[in-house]
This record gives structure tokens, sequence and C-alpha cells, in this order.
């Protein structure tokens, strides 16, 4: 079962697994994830499943960021989340906060911020080009350098990987 989270978007493109990961076995489990990766993705998770989760995550991110680092964090993960939810390509499943497996599109979230991160600027521009439409492109790619900025300015690095099974994101890129 999915349920659809409200985040300005017409098409709903985002959706939360409540019956786990529906990922054929090809996930990665979470405790394979570094503390930092599984600190965003908790937060990723808590932003898609609405405000009263969204907060508690904003609550998180104090501890984990430090209040120099908390506003600019928090502008930057709503940022990319509105971008995803404006102009996905298709409903991205993403896994309950409980969940100890990472979704395929998850994982390919983390490895577009840790992409920005560490300046891998065209597997960025992929990665934003199988995530959402032409018009969204742009944006997302902006979104997501300014939340690995902001997030190595925190002290929180991410690692890209890629999960078995999943697409090669630098040959399986739709056209624009």
């Amino acid at each position: 079962m999915t349920i659809d989270t409200d985040l300005g978007s017409k098409t709903d493109p985002v959706a939360t697994d409540t019956d786990g990961p529906k990922t054929g076995g090809r996930g990665r489990n979470l405790p394979s994830l570094r503390d930092s990766e599984q600190w965003c993705l908790n937060v990723l998770r808590h932003l898609f499943t609405g405000a009263e989760s969204w907060t508690a995550a904003q609550r998180n991110t104090t501890t984990a960021c430090g209040l120099s680092h908390i506003e600019s964090v928090i502008v930057g993960f709503d940022r990319f989340a509105e971008t995803l939810a404006g102009g996905a390509r298709r409903r991205l499943v993403i896994a309950r906060a409980t969940s100890i497996t990472v979704t395929a599109d998850e994982l390919a979230l983390l490895n577009l911020i840790a992409a920005a991160q560490s300046g891998a600027y065209a597997h960025v521009v992929a990665l934003a080009r199988w995530l959402v439409t032409p018009s969204y492109q742009g944006r997302l790619v902006s979104a997501a350098a300014t939340l690995g900025t902001v997030l190595s300015s925190a002290g929180i690095p991410l690692t890209q990987r890629r999960a078995a099974g999943a697409p090669d994101y630098r040959t399986s890129v739709p056209a624009s």
C-alpha cells in the first residue's frame, strides 16, 4: 500500500511504502550505510511522510548539524523535496522511517546529494535527468548542489553507492 504525500504537486509523485520497500530484493540494508548516510536518509523519509514527521526530523537535525547550520540544512532539504515533488518523472518509492532496507529510489537520492558534494557534475546531471522532467532538471541540480554544500559545511559527508541491479544512471538516462 502506498500513501501519497502532499508536497504541492498535483501528480503526487512521491509515495511512502507502508508495507516495506518494493525493491525486488535489490535494496541495500540500512546498517550498511554510514551514520551520516543513515541520518540523511532518515531526514528524507521524514520529510516525505508529512508535516508531523518532518518536525521530528528537524529536531534531530539540530543534534546532527549544530545550531550554526540548522537553518541552511532545513532550507536545503525543503528545496530539494519541493523540486522532486514538482517535477518527478514517476512516483518515487520512499520506505517508512522504521524500515531497515533502502529502496532504489532512496539510494538514487542519496547518490544525487553525494555526487553534488563530491563535485561529480556529470553524475548529478545524469541523476537529475533520470529523476525529473526537463523543466525541473536545472532546479534539481541546483537544489542538490546547495544541499550537498550545506551538508558538507555541517560535517555530514555522503558516499556515492549503487544498489545491486539498479540502473546505471550514466546509460539509462531518459532523453530530455
